[in-house]
Order: structure tokens, then sequence, then C-alpha cells
């Protein structure tokens, strides 16, 4: 949800300027399954995509899954954290941290698209 700072939401701000010291927080330690925190955009789907499905930006702005075995399906550039059927529109993350107690990966280990 929107916060409210000074009888506007954060929605509602052209630049965001951090001064000396400023941050902005991204949550890392998620306590439940499917949570994700971090630097996310709306985008539409140019295929049916799975939540947490990798994806790439086609030249008609639209995000399909991405695969390495392809240079026409890559580079990554973005995960979908929400099931998003064709042609809809959804949230995507660019930056950030995620949840999924089904991946079989280490924390902190790097993840390589297939």
């Amino acid at each position: 949800a929107d916060k409210n700072w000074q009888g506007k939401s954060i929605t509602n701000f052209k630049n965001l300027e951090l001064i000396t010291g400023g941050y902005v927080r991204l949550e890392d330690s998620l306590e439940n399954n499917l949570e994700w925190s971090g630097i996310a955009f709306d985008g539409t789907a140019g295929e049916e995509l799975a939540q947490f499905q990798t994806v790439y930006r086609t030249s008609d702005a639209k995000y399909k899954k991405a695969k390495a075995d392809s240079v026409n399906t890559m580079p990554v550039i973005a995960m979908a954290v929400e099931a998003i059927t064709n042609g809809n529109t959804g949230k995507f993350i660019l930056f950030g941290w995620l949840r999924n107690d089904a991946f079989t990966l280490d924390p902190g280990s790097p993840a390589y698209q297939s």
C-alpha cells in the first residue's frame, strides 16, 4: 500500500531526492513463502508467465520468458512476481529478494538462466 507522507502518497511524487545519508530500504528477511521485496515496475506479458518467471523485453515492449538457448530471448532483465496472463499487465521485479521454498538453490549462491 502507498505510504502517506505530508498528505501525498508516494506514487504522487515525480522525483525522490535523498539527502546525504538517505536511503531506500529493501526488506531482505522475508518471513513467508512467495514474498518478495525490491525495485519493481508494471509491464505487459507477451505470453503466459508463472510467478517468479524470468523475462526479457521484446521490441514491442512486452515481457516474455527468457531462455538461455537463444540470444533472441536474452538477456534476463526482470522476474514476474505474480502469475500474469498473456496481454495483461502485472508486476515485475528488477532488483531485490524473493522467497520460494520450492527452490533448491543455496542462499547467496549464483543462479543461472537455463
